[in-house]
Order: C-alpha cells, then structure tokens, then sequence
C-alpha cells in the first residue's frame, strides 16, 4: 500500500500534476447537494445552464462528488481528445446491469459494453451505415412524401416535432427489420402509434434513472415505465422471432425480390445480425442500440434545424437559394447534397450552438466514461487549469459537449448567436464533437446529416416560408438525447 502511494506520488510529481478546482460541496461526503441541484434543474429545463455556470465558475475542468464518487467534469479539448482516443484503452462505459428476467432496457451492446463485445457490435452495425445504404433516396422520399402530406397547405399552424418523431419511427423500422410501422400513414395501426408512445415514455424513464444513479431504486415502481419496456421489448422480439423462424424454415427474405430486379440488394439490420448469432436476446438488444439512435438522431436534428429557420427568415431564404440552385443540375444524391454548402452550415451551428434564448445540443450532449487505469490529463490542474492533472483508477469522467460548444474561447464573443456563416472559416477538431470522437464516435454521422439535408432541402422546395408561432424560447426536455421541450410550432406557407 505504501509502496502503491510512492509510485503514485512519483507519478505525479515527474508529469506536473496538479489539483484540478473543487466544487464546494456543502455536503462533502457524498455531494448530495449537488446531485439534488441538478435533478432539480432537469426537471425545470435548466441542466444545461447549470451546467455551463459551473464551467464559469470552477473552470474548464473542475472536480466534485457524486455519491462519494470522485468526479472529473471536463470541457477541455485536449482531454477530451485523450480519454476518447489518445488513451482510449484506459477509460470504458459504466457497464448497464441485467438484474431481472428479459434484462434492462438497453442491456449490453454498443453503446454499454467495452472490448470484445463493443467491438463486435460496431462490426455488426457498421455495414447499415455505409455509403451504398445512405446514398439512395428511393425509399427515403416515399416517407417525405407522406410527411409533407401530413403539413397543413392552409397556413394552419401544426407541431412538426411529432411528425418528425414518426417519419423516423418509419425509417428505422424498414432498415432495421425490412418492415415499416407506417406510423403517417392514415391507415397506420393502434399497434404503431402505441409503440412510438411506448419509445418515448422507455426513453424519458431512462434518462431519469441514469441522472438519479444510486437512487434510481425509488422509480422502482413505476408500472407506466415498466409497461413501456415490456411493449418496446414485444416489438422488437416480434421482429426478431418472425426472422429466426423464417431462417428455421428456410424460407428466408429475397431481399432482392424486395429490392427490384436489376437493384443492389438492401441491407436489412436484423437480416444481417441473425447470420452471426440466433440468441433472441442479443438479437434484442443490438437491435435496440441501433433503434434508439436511428429513431432520435436524424428527427431530433431537423426538428431543431427548422426550429431555427422559422425564427430566421432570411436564413430560410438563403437556404431555399441554395438548394433550388442545386437540384437544377440534376436529382438528389449523396454527393449533391454534400455540395450543398450552406446546408452544412446550418446543420453544424445547429447541433452545436445556440440562438438567444434558444439552447440547441449534440447528440452526444454529455459523454462518461470510468477509468480503469491510472491517467494523466494534459489540462486543469492549478489555479490557472494549465497544470495536468493525475486521474486515479475508478473515477468517473463526464465531458460535457453541450459546454464545450459553447465555450467563448474556442468559439469567440458570439458563440451564444445562431450564424451558420461562422463555419465559412472555422475548422475544428475536438472542439466540435457533436457525434463524439475517436473509435467510438457514432457511425451514423453521414447518415444523419444525408437525410436531414434531404428533408429539409425537401421542404424548402415544397414551401415558400416558415414562420414561427411559438413564443416561448427552447426548453431542454431529456430523453437519452435533449429534445425540445415546447416541440416545434410553425406555419408551412406555400405561394
């Protein structure tokens, strides 16, 4: 043990290490207090802004407790660049627990596993996201097709956070398990629309007990969330045991029958996975780690990048300009869209910064990790934060995106404004994580970015102006991801 503390102390004196800032808890032990302020803020929509007062007040990297836990909260890029990638093998997820029969709802998979088992999902996944399977828009436009016929032409005002939320319940289900819920559809089942509620109400309830950590017991009996677990496990198993049982048979899925004659053959998730393994419950939940993504990530994205457009006229504008120059050269592709500069833009500013009064997030708002070996960081020590600092085996170690992206002095004086133009000359590389970074950054990033260029260039295409009709400013609601609270309230206006 002594002899353990000299290494340490060596250690840390041959790199320079020094203390980062501590938040003063008045509850030193466990830090209680600022656990109950943040769950506090959540509820209220304000654990963003908490969050970036904090960075304001302690610095760039400061120090707390969590339950008698150490604590390390960064938004310095170098360290962020050395836990994702530098010193990639010292730092894992929190491992999620399987205590009951059927499991939680995410168990073990991509997102909640490290080494071997990380490692063979993200093989299993990455096909989905490659270019041939985001470079035809086929199938894609038969759901904008039914989303925009689902948009008011009268100037109605109408929620398109919703319709978002089921367009992408309709895409998912049809790559993943080669079947779509046809959630906008008119004729859509009670089944559909009851798995979307079921998603929703699964994903809030587990955003909950991940922030409330060692007292997630006291939701232990929340029969709604446990209904909605079991109705999110249903469908998919539903999925799973129709593919096991045709693969059993053999009488298995031509996917080129499905495709078209003379068409490449389409990719489905569940097709692919069930070549590797036939355990229904490892079907189950690498399944569920690619679902929850491929339902948020795109919907949420275009729902906040009209969010925006609506509060910015001239924007929209510019924009429209854009793509009607654009598709006169030809149809929608992968690289047209790639072309289409000013969409980038806005794209960019709109994961990563935020309009007065108006908080916009990366998908990956808050990314943690546990480290499993003795690390140094290269920032945060002393008073200045320029020392390094010596993170001990076992601490937590959360780096909040949502900061970083704010953060004046990466971003300058203007960083809380909406202007997409800024990225005419920025090019950043850690400071801008908005799929997080280093080989676990998310696979899907083209992916997102290609069809939520395409719908948008969709509707300005298909609509004249967007006007706002919300005037309340954006209100952080936590899933898994932060959405906004109050939706997406506008009037679609056609000529």
């Amino acid at each position: 043990m002594i002899r353990d503390r000299q290494v340490l102390a060596d250690l840390k004196r041959r790199n320079g290490c020094e203390e980062p800032m501590n938040y003063p808890h008045k509850d030193p032990l466990l830090g209680l207090d600022l656990f109950f302020a943040m769950g506090k803020a959540m509820q209220s929509g304000q654990m963003l802004n908490l969050n970036k007062k904090l960075f304001e007040t302690y610095g760039r990297t400061f120090q707390f407790k969590s339950w008698g836990t150490n604590v390390i909260s960064t938004r310095e890029p170098r360290n962020i660049q050395t836990v994702l990638a530098l010193a990639f093998d010292n730092f894992g997820v929190e491992p999620v627990k399987q205590k009951e029969s059927g499991g939680s709802l995410m168990a073990k998979g991509i997102f909640t596993a490290d080494g071997a088992i990380w490692a063979r999902s993200r093989a299993l996944i990455r096909p989905t996201f490659a270019r041939p399977q985001i470079s035809s828009f086929e199938s894609l436009e038969l759901h904008v097709k039914q989303l925009l016929d689902c948009i008011p032409r009268d100037g109605t005002a109408i929620d398109l956070q919703p319709l978002f939320k089921r367009m992408f319940l309709d895409t998912s289900t049809e790559f993943l398990f080669g079947e779509s819920v046809n959630c906008l559809s008119p004729e859509t089942s009670f089944r559909s629309s009851q798995f979307l509620e079921s998603f929703d109400t699964s994903m809030h309830g587990l955003a909950a007990r991940m922030q409330l950590g060692k007292l997630a017991f006291i939701r232990g009996r929340d029969t709604h969330w446990k209904n909605a677990v079991r109705q999110v496990h249903e469908f998919i198993d539903s999925h799973v045991e129709r593919v096991l049982r045709q693969r059993k048979s053999h009488d298995t899925v031509d996917n080129n029958n499905v495709a078209g004659k003379g068409q490449s053959r389409r990719y489905i998730l569940l097709d692919e996975m069930a070549n590797e393994t036939q355990d229904p419950m490892d079907l189950r939940y690498q399944l569920l780690h690619v679902f929850f993504p491929a339902h948020d990530a795109t919907g949420i994205a275009v729902s906040d990048m009209l969010f925006h457009l609506a509060r910015d006229p001239n924007r929209w504008r510019k924009l429209q300009s854009e793509t009607l120059a654009v598709i006169s050269s030809g149809p929608y592709s992968f690289e047209l869209l790639k072309s289409m500069k000013y969409m980038r833009y806005v794209f960019n500013e709109r994961i990563g910064l935020k309009q007065p009064g108006l908080r916009l997030h990366p998908l990956a708002g808050m990314v943690r990790r546990v480290c499993h070996k003795d690390t140094v960081l290269p920032l945060g020590g002393g008073v200045d934060g320029k020392a390094p600092i010596f993170v001990k085996r076992g601490t937590r170690v959360v780096m909040n995106i949502h900061a970083l992206h704010r953060d004046q002095d990466l971003w300058g004086h203007d960083a809380d404004d909406f202007r997409p133009e800024r990225w005419e000359s920025a090019r950043p590389v850690w400071e801008y994580l908005p799929f997080s970074g280093g080989p676990r950054i998310c696979p899907a990033q083209q992916m997102v970015f290609t069809e939520a260029a395409y719908i948008v260039a969709r509707m300005t295409q298909e609509f004249s102006t967007v006007e706002n009709v919300d005037p309340e400013p954006w209100t952080e609601r936590f899933r898994m991801t932060v959405e906004s609270r109050n939706g997406v309230k506008v009037r679609m206006i056609c000529d």
